[in-house]
């Protein structure tokens, strides 16, 4: 499994979880959006991508747009030279 397809898995994980979605999460499907994460699950989803991925997040980073998918995440990741979980 390549670094990226580690980061999709663990965000994927992460946001099923965050979200309490019994269901998979589809990797564009937007977060806050379509209602399927709130403000504060978005502040853990945030943490989860720096701690375990190893990527620091600026405030502006987050009104960017970086946050808006599971896609729009790992792109982000990525660019900062995040690592694989």
């Amino acid at each position: 499994m390549s670094s990226e397809e580690r980061i999709r898995e663990t965000l994927r994980a992460r946001v099923r979880e965050l979200a309490g979605a019994g269901e998979p999460v589809a990797d564009d499907e937007p977060l806050v959006e379509s209602g399927l994460l709130q403000s504060l699950q978005l502040l853990e989803l945030i943490g989860v991508v720096a701690d375990e991925l190893g990527v620091a997040v600026a405030p502006g980073d987050v009104f960017d747009g970086h946050f808006a998918t599971i896609e729009a995440i790992v792109a982000f990741v990525g660019r900062r030279g995040g690592r694989g979980a």
